[in-house]
This record gives structure tokens, sequence and C-alpha cells, in this order.
């Protein structure tokens, strides 16, 4: 008998869950449909309001692009490839040259990065381009009247710009923001100037300690062999002092310089718009629903206290009529 009870009562729960899910989404559902003038009204609203703002009154910021290629030193390169032929041949000496030619990139590439994110080629850039002050201007937020401090410029700098390296191209993406676009690809065309320079002065210096250092060796040793491995390698820091001097397309070639395409990279008008007016709607929908069932509670409960007080008055009458009886006659 328990068995079947239990079964019929699973029953009736599995008969009647269905149903009250379902009633309470058409109730939703109607809740909703007498309502939908005020969702439709809040979610045009919503839109307009974002579109109006982001159009007219938001700072457009626009981004410059540029494309970089790393090319590592010269020299290195080819010893690289010859050593690997005579050693192991043809084929797989080319794709072991290869290979560490790609490492190579990927070093100089990380290394470039490395240079345009620090600290103090960013100072360097705005302090020698006079960059400061209009950095500051259009950084600064409008409720501050005073400066900003180095650190926070570089932080303002760097949120505008930025460098990634793609490892199956080779190639490394250079990209900076600024409200006009004249000025985006003028600041990105100086960061690649600058970067150059660094990297063309830091080889000159090496090349320069390392023909000072293969001379006096060579000067002071007493073996002709060695005397003149030391010359060839003299000859050859001094070719790449010249190439780093002269040459056009030193370190790193550049295969897109700095564009700006026509519209505006941020805010993006549309987007801000659709995504302000799907929050609304949501939003709107589940105030409504949340505003229906607290009214449904308020009247249950207001409900249950009016009971609750037409009950009291009743008790206490009939345990004031009891207590009036005789002793006997309660007994």
């Amino acid at each position: 008998m328990q068995a079947r009870s239990d079964s019929k009562y699973s029953a009736s729960l599995a008969s009647s869950a269905p149903g009250s899910l379902f009633d309470a989404i058409f109730d939703s559902w109607f809740l909703l449909r007498s309502h939908w003038r005020l969702i439709v009204l809040a979610t045009l609203a919503a839109f307009f309001w974002v579109f109006l703002f982001t159009k007219f009154v938001l700072t457009k910021w626009y981004q410059a692009t540029a494309l970089l290629r790393p090319t590592p030193p010269q020299s290195e390169a080819n010893q690289m490839v010859s050593i690997a032929s005579q050693m192991l041949g043809g084929g797989i000496g080319g794709i072991l040259s290869a290979a560490g030619l790609d490492t190579q990139t990927q070093d100089e590439a990380e290394l470039d990065m490395s240079i345009l994110q620090s600290y103090s080629f960013t100072m360097d850039l705005l302090k020698n381009h006079h960059l400061k002050e209009r950095i500051v201007q259009e950084s600064r937020p409008f409720w501050k009247s005073d400066g900003m401090t180095d650190w926070a410029i570089f932080q303002a700098v760097q949120h505008r710009f930025d460098c990634n390296f793609d490892i199956e191209t080779g190639n490394v993406t250079l990209t900076f923001l600024a409200p006009d676009p004249g000025e985006a690809e003028r600041v990105l065309t100086l960061y690649i100037d600058d970067l150059r320079a660094i990297l063309r002065a830091r080889q000159v210096r090496t090349a320069s300690l390392a023909i000072e250092s293969l001379k006096y060796q060579a000067e002071h040793t007493s073996d002709s062999v060695l005397q003149a491995n030391l010359y060839q390698l003299l000859a050859q820091q001094l070719q790449r002092q010249q190439l780093a001097e002269v040459q056009a397309d030193f370190a790193f070639n550049v295969i897109d310089p700095p564009i700006v395409p026509d519209r505006a990279y941020r805010p993006r008008v549309m987007l801000s718009s659709a995504i302000a007016a799907v929050l609304v709607l949501f939003v709107s929908v589940g105030a409504i629903i949340l505003y229906d069932r607290v009214l449904i509670a308020w009247s249950e409960y207001e409900g249950r206290a009016t009971r609750q007080d037409a009950i009291e008055p009743d008790e206490a009458a009939a345990d004031s009529s009891s207590r009036s009886l005789p002793r006997r006659q309660r007994v």
C-alpha cells in the first residue's frame, strides 16, 4: 500500500510540474505583453541615447597601424648558412639554417618590442619630439586641473601603443591611438625612426668596441695564422659598422608604413548602442517580472494578516464566554 501511494504521489508530481512551469511561462508572457510599450520605449531610448552620446560627445580615437619585418644581422646569417651547408649538406643544411634564421628573427622581434615598450624609450620619445604636453592634455581626466607624473604619462602612452609579433609570418604589428589621424600616423612614424636609430647606434657602438679589441689582439700576436683570422674578423666588423651607418632599412624592413583608416577605431557607435539596448531590454523584463512577484507576495501577506486579525477576536470571544460559565457547568 505504501509503495502504491508513493507511486501515485510521484506520478501526480510529474504531471503537475510541467503544467506549473508552463503556467508560469504563460503568466510571464501575458504580463510582459501587457507592458510591451514600456519595454520597447525603454529599449529604443537606451539605443538612441547611447548612439547620440558616443557619436557626438565622446572623443573619437583613430588607430595608426604599421607592419615591420625584423632582419637578423647579415654577417651572422651568412655565417650560419655557410656552416650548416658545409657540415650537413645543401638540403638539410638549408632547412636547419632557415630554422636558425627564424629563431634569430623572433629574437630580434622580441628585442625590438622590449625596447618599444620600455620606460626609457617612451619618455625619451616624448621628450625629444615635444609630445609630453599633448599626451597630458589628451589623457588627463576633465576633473583634474593639475599635471600628471611621468609614470602616469608612461601608463597613458602604453594604453595607446601596442605591438605584437606573429610567429607564423615573422612580422611585427605596431599600433598607436590618437584623437587626430595625422597625429596617430606621425607618432607611430617617430616610434619606428627612433627604434631604428637606437638599434643603429647600438650596432655601431658594438662594432667599434670589437674593432678596437681585434686590432689590439692582431697587433700583439706573433702567430701568423691567428693574426690572419683576427684581421678577417676585423674586416667583418668594419663591414657591419659601415652597413649600420649607411643602410636605410637597417635592423628591420617597413612592409607597411603607418596608415590610419577613415573610420574611428573607437568608440564603436553601433556596437555600443546595440549592447546598451540589449542590456536595457533584459533589465526592463526582469524589473517588470520582479515587481509583479513582489506585488503578489505583498497581497498574499496582507490577505494572511487580514484573516489572522479576523480569527483573533473570535478566539478571544470564545475564551471569554468559556470563562463566564460556572465551574460545574464548564466541567
